[in-house]
């Protein structure tokens, strides 16, 4: 087993202790061999990127913000995940020219029929909204449509994110997979001098259908809470968790699941605690919160238990 897909399963194993629940939908829409770019939604910062990729078949390349490559320790380290930077303008006006090298790069990925994942809003925020799409995904498509390599058979694959809450363990999420979008669906568009807002309008409409979309919703308010209600009584049920959300009108108001799941075990939580104390710390409300939080809690993991182990035998 090589170091990605040992990571993609420690990922796994962190999920099942983290989330309440991963609902995977439609993930007969990736195909197994062939130049792929996934285009999601970005509510919930790196945490958007790990829940992805750790259900994938093959290796994927996704892009990432470019200031968490400027420690040149954990930029060897994202590359060798396949992570190219994205830098903004606030991150300095003399790395915007390096986006070219990572468009370049992700165009080399999926002309060597290979998968690359972008969160086409660009910017991260913690609530159930969508934000008009950029230009990467439609500039990546229309050089790959063009050319006369593999990557003239790209399929867009629009994926759909929708979070419980956005506070830590315990919540559930959905990863939808859409219908793909191909070269022979955009041949009146393509070329054109509006290719790129008609295509984005094309997997705009897809991620409405695909997920949860509430711009009105905030963390924590009434509207919420009969959402999570909503969410936790289908699954209790065994109904179609996205469908249920999108269309209750329960008056009901649920609780947040802030614990971790059952099977993570009573004798685990002080360790949980201590993670989201750290994370909450570390983070200060940032969007990061989520991504930080699982990070030490799954990095900690071993730890806690070799010191419950070492108590255990030295009560007994």
């Amino acid at each position: 087993m090589g170091l990605y897909s040992s990571t993609q399963a420690l990922l796994r194993f962190g999920f099942w202790l983290f989330y309440h629940k991963v609902h995977i939908r439609n993930k007969v829409h990736f195909p197994a061999e062939g130049p792929v770019l996934l285009v999601s939604n970005h509510p919930n910062s790196f945490m958007d990127a790990l829940v992805i990729g750790a259900y994938l078949p093959r290796p994927t390349h996704f892009l990432a913000r470019g200031d968490a490559f400027k420690n040149p320790i954990l930029a060897k380290i994202f590359k060798a995940y396949y992570m190219l930077p994205v830098y903004r303008i606030s991150e300095g006006k003399e790395n915007i020219e390096k986006n070219f090298e990572t468009f370049d790069a992700s165009y080399d990925a999926v002309a060597k029929g290979g998968s690359v994942l972008i969160f086409g809003e660009g910017l991260c925020k913690n609530n159930w909204d969508l934000r008009p799409l950029k230009k990467g995904p439609a500039r990546i498509a229309n050089r790959a449509w063009n050319s006369t390599e593999a990557a003239q058979y790209l399929a867009i694959i629009p994926v759909g994110l929708t979070y419980e809450h956005f506070e830590g363990g315990g919540k559930s999420v959905i990863v939808n997979y859409g219908t793909p979008i191909r070269k022979t669906d955009c041949a009146d568009i393509l070329n054109t001098p509006g290719f790129t807002q008609q295509l984005n309008d094309r997997i705009t409409s897809a991620l409405k259908e695909l997920a949860y979309i509430n711009p009105t919703q905030q963390s924590n308010s009434e509207e919420h809470y009969k959402m999570a209600y909503a969410w936790q009584q289908a699954e209790g049920k065994g109904e179609d968790v996205l469908n249920t959300i999108k269309t209750h009108t329960s008056s009901h108001k649920g609780k947040k699941r802030w614990l971790t799941p059952l099977h993570y075990g009573l004798i685990a939580l002080p360790h949980y605690w201590v993670t989201q104390l750290i994370a909450k710390q570390l983070t200060k409300g940032s969007v990061f919160y989520d991504s930080i939080s699982f990070g030490i809690m799954l990095f900690l993991f071993p730890l806690y238990w070799l010191f419950v182990l070492a108590l255990v035998f030295y009560l007994v």
